[in-house]
């Protein structure tokens, strides 16, 4: 045995703030905004993918990969129904438009 103390000994505990990072609300942010960019790009949550189970990316928390795994599903659900209705952003159509009347000036 080690110590002589009786009963209950408390230890000291830390009070720092957690960090930011490591906040779990955070986590599933920045993963929501990770998988919205990665779910906007063809096949680039394949490309994710492969170089996860390849070992190329770090794991990250399980909540940052919740994030990831919705922010794709709705990125990509997004695109899908922009591309199905024809309807897209502004900032897409925008250089078109400029384009087409630099081309086709009217008279």
């Amino acid at each position: 045995m080690t110590g002589n103390a009786s009963g209950y000994v408390p230890q000291p505990v830390t009070t720092a703030p957690i960090d930011g990072s490591q906040n779990p609300y955070v986590q599933v942010e920045a993963g929501f905004v990770a998988g919205l960019l990665l779910g906007a790009v063809p096949f680039a949550g394949v490309g994710h993918e492969l170089l996860d189970v390849a070992g190329v990316l770090a794991h990250g928390t399980s909540e940052a990969r919740m994030g990831l795994a919705i922010g794709q599903i709705v990125g990509g659900i997004a695109l899908t129904i922009g591309g199905l209705t024809g309807k897209s952003s502004a900032a897409s159509r925008a250089p078109s438009e400029s384009a087409r009347r630099s081309v086709c000036p009217r008279s």
